[in-house]
């Protein structure tokens, strides 16, 4: 595809960063500085996005429940937020790509990108939302690994200008042996925002991406040092772990109490 960004990939020039919260940070102020407003725009129409409709479905839902004319609106919402929003993500993504290039882009060009490759991109997030619905289903744990697995896919799609099915391959190959690491930086990138992002939510949610996507190709080159796994990357597990212990502490308390009450 044309509009695409060529295979012939000359990202600024950085050392590898095991440690998720410096490379979400680096690949973060790398696109910030580069294309402040254009990466902070796409996310405001992002938010803007989101904001209108959940209140086009709120009043809908109060003046309309329980009619034809409600479902047909919900139907036509539905359609046109998976199409905006796959607007919106490729967009960020094409920001994100150019900023690591040290390329300046405007976002009437991102969004035209976009909008170019507009139904395989659909299809590639259609692909990976349902190959992570299903591990979901199969006990969480698999869910959370094809998360870590398929993220790559979206940068792979633009910058190696492959098709959905081939990029999910290459995701899975870029990740295979850094799953960790790329957990790890998804899950950093949520903490160093408190998972409250405002304009800053879509330079954030990619730079675990792009970060991890420029080193995992150097260590993937045939002849490359594979450097370790940086201990910070386990924290998400350890946050997990908490969270699955303290979910089960309530579920026992709650169950005692009903038992008890009756």
């Amino acid at each position: 595809m044309k509009t695409k960004t060529s295979k012939a990939t000359r990202s600024i020039a950085t050392p590898y960063l095991s440690n998720p919260f410096l490379n979400v940070t680096r690949s973060l102020v790398t696109t910030l500085s580069v294309n402040p407003a254009s990466s902070m725009l796409v996310g405001f129409f992002g938010i803007g996005f989101l904001m209108s409709s959940y209140f086009l479905l709120n009043i809908v839902n109060y003046f309309l429940k329980g009619t034809a004319v409600a479902d047909l609106i919900v139907g036509f919402s539905l359609a046109t937020f998976i199409i905006i929003g796959a607007l919106i993500i490729g967009a960020q993504v094409v920001v994100g790509i150019a900023s690591s290039r040290g390329q300046q882009m405007s976002v009437q060009y991102a969004f035209t990108q976009s909008r170019d490759t507009l139904l395989p991109l659909i299809g590639l997030l259609a692909l990976c939302t349902f190959i992570i619905i299903g591990g979901l289903f199969l006990f969480i744990i698999p869910g959370l690994i094809a998360v870590a697995r398929l993220s790559l896919s979206i940068i792979v799609f633009y910058e190696e200008d492959l098709g959905p099915w081939e990029a999910i391959k290459r995701s899975f190959i870029l990740t295979k042996g850094r799953t960790h690491e790329m957990f790890g930086a998804l899950f950093a990138s949520l903490l160093i925002t408190g998972g409250s992002y405002g304009l800053l939510s879509g330079p954030v949610l990619v730079s675990p991406l792009l970060g991890r996507y420029y080193d995992f190709r150097k260590v993937k080159a045939p002849g490359s040092p594979q450097p370790p796994v940086h201990y910070l990357n386990y924290i998400g597990y350890a946050f997990l772990t908490f969270l699955v212990f303290m979910l089960s502490v309530a579920a026992v308390v709650t169950y005692r109490a009903v038992t008890l009450s009756s």
